[in-house]
């Protein structure tokens, strides 16, 4: 019996493996082919694993150095190129959602022949080819780069006399529709040029462009507050074009940073893009604007005192409330030059919302009520807006190193807007309770420590 059980299983193996091979290749694959797929996915599973392994570590949690991110997806995707070579196919099964993941973030890493960085800003064009595209419409209106303008801007005690000029437009062919004005020390990150977190934001609705297109203007000048050391030389310049077309149902998002320099010898200012220069100091702007135009949150809204200098002003505003509707009408942007759906899904992106175990095990020290458990499940799901409004994609769910030393309050974006209750929108949790609600969206989104998560899911075409 045994010696016929034998040959039997031999003969089975005889006709099974032409039967399958047959079936294999109806599918358009060779057994060596299903060998090779699985030889991929066993390389894609162990660089996302290394990709995403923290390296630093901030008050007991473990963050992800981002640059460092972008460096070993370079390096990925130059394994990846390497091993191609030779291969039969040129697409291997699964690996769609990493190698577009690698490829958008190790663009920052691109050089040139001497070793300068050419994608900082992280756009499939070079930041300068990237100048020449969204030139059209950042270029600045008249007043803003007029010399009388760009001095009072230069200097605390002209910014009352500049802000009189922008209020004094009406009439103007350019200026139809009445520009908006707000002052402000913002809560998040510092100007490009590193020296304040002042802002004076003008909004120009209504611009024309060459080509017909009405666009709005975000402009931004760093502002010295009153807080501020003197002898600071505030020199940045950021803006946000929204462009409205009609064929298009996403109104598209243009960025650019400036810095004013000075000419030594006339004394006239200039407004120079920083995506030209060598040394761009600007970063990625997607990696926080994911709606393009971002509702404002400041830390302390400004007005002039009798002398016009700058003082604290009450916390309301009608301009920061028409602004906020403003942006919030634009719907979900396109972010021209920037390959979105390469950043991933969004936080709270889960088709269903997680059970009461997952936010308890998180929030385990605190032995939340069962009613504290479900308010925060339900405010999980975050893609009910924002699948229309712009996903919070790669990195906005992730613990960064740069968090710490870029952020003024030491948390990212996301995580700031969570834990104020300013999103979601009515919530009415606790502090206790946004506190965790953050905790389990970053934990459900990417779990640094167990390397899971609807990000890793979604890299292995999950």
């Amino acid at each position: 019996m045994p010696a016929l059980s034998i040959r039997c299983r031999l003969l089975s193996a005889r006709i099974l493996a032409p039967l399958l091979g047959a079936s294999l290749l109806a599918l358009g694959l060779a057994p060596s082919d299903t060998r090779r797929d699985a030889e991929w996915i066993q390389w894609r599973d162990a660089r996302i694993k290394w990709i995403l392994t923290p390296s630093t570590q901030h008050d007991g949690t473990q963050c992800l150095d981002q640059a460092q991110v972008a460096a070993r997806c370079r390096r990925a995707l130059g394994e990846y190129d390497a091993m191609l070579q030779g291969q039969s196919t040129d697409s291997p099964v699964g690996l769609e959602n990493f190698l577009a993941f690698v490829r958008s973030q190790a663009l920052m890493e691109t050089v040139d022949s001497v070793g300068r960085q050419t994608h900082r800003l992280g756009f499939s064009l070079s930041d300068k080819e990237y100048a020449r595209l969204a030139e059209p419409f950042v270029r600045l209106p008249d007043l803003i780069v007029n010399q009388s303008f760009l001095r009072d801007m230069s200097d605390p005690a002209g910014y009352r006399s500049a802000v009189r000029q922008i209020e004094a437009q009406a009439g103007s062919e350019e200026r139809t529709v009445r520009w908006r004005v707000l002052l402000f020390r913002g809560r998040f990150i510092k100007s490009v040029d590193r020296t304040t977190y002042g802002r004076m934001l003008v909004v120009i609705p209504g611009r024309t462009g060459v080509d017909g297109a009405l666009y709005d203007q975000w402009i931004q000048f760093a502002l010295a507050t009153p807080d501020q050391p003197q002898g600071v030389d505030e020199r940045s310049v950021s803006v946000v074009s929204v462009v409205r077309r009609e064929h298009k149902a996403r109104p598209e998002v243009y960025f650019m940073d400036y810095l004013r320099t000075t000419d030594p010898l006339t004394g006239d200012i200039r407004l120079v893009p920083t995506a030209v220069l060598d040394d761009n100091p600007s970063k990625n702007c997607y990696d926080c604007h994911k709606t393009g135009v971002l509702p404002i949150r400041p830390d302390l809204m400004f007005d002039f005192d009798i002398r016009g200098r700058l003082t604290k002003a009450s916390d309301t505003s009608p301009t920061l409330r028409v602004l906020d509707e403003l942006a919030a009408a634009y719907g979900r942007p396109d972010i021209v030059g920037m390959d979105e759906p390469a950043y991933g899904p969004s936080v709270g992106s889960s088709d269903v919302l997680p059970d009461r175990s997952f936010v308890k095990s998180v929030s385990a020290p605190l032995n939340l009520s069962d009613e504290s458990l479900d308010r925060i499940r339900q405010a999980m799901a975050c893609c009910r807006c924002h699948d229309s409004i712009g996903p919070l994609n790669f990195p906005a769910g992730v613990r960064r190193s740069r968090d710490e030393t870029t952020f003024k309050y030491g948390r990212s974006l996301t995580q700031t807007y969570v834990e104020e209750g300013w999103m979601p929108p009515g919530n009415q949790l606790s502090r206790i309770e946004r506190v965790e609600l953050w905790q389990c969206l970053s934990r459900q989104y990417l779990d640094l420590k167990r390397g899971t998560g609807t990000f890793v899911d979604w890299l292995q075409g999950r």
